[in-house]
């Protein structure tokens, strides 16, 4: 069963959470394209690799884990997911 004692301690290796989002950066405000939806295919750079394009997602430094990605693909496009640690 769980050891409800452990909930309250710290971890071990101590870790921070980073969350990257490819939200759109048109929705300004309640009044300004609020429900814009131009989120794909927003990356932070794109690497050459092998003759091939990379678009980088998330750069951190430090463990990793992912919790779910809803990887920001334009529709009508192929690709595969990689993660690098």
């Amino acid at each position: 069963m769980t050891d409800l004692a452990t909930l309250a301690e710290f971890p071990t290796p101590a870790y921070t959470c980073k969350q990257f989002s490819s939200y759109d950066r048109a929705a300004k405000s309640p009044t300004e394209n609020w429900f814009a939806n131009g989120d794909a295919g927003h990356f932070l750079r794109v690497e050459q690799r092998e003759g091939r394009s990379e678009h980088v997602m998330m750069d951190a430094e430090g463990p990793a884990r992912s919790s779910g990605s809803g990887p920001p693909i334009r529709p009508g496009r192929c690709g595969s997911i990689s993660m690098a640690v």
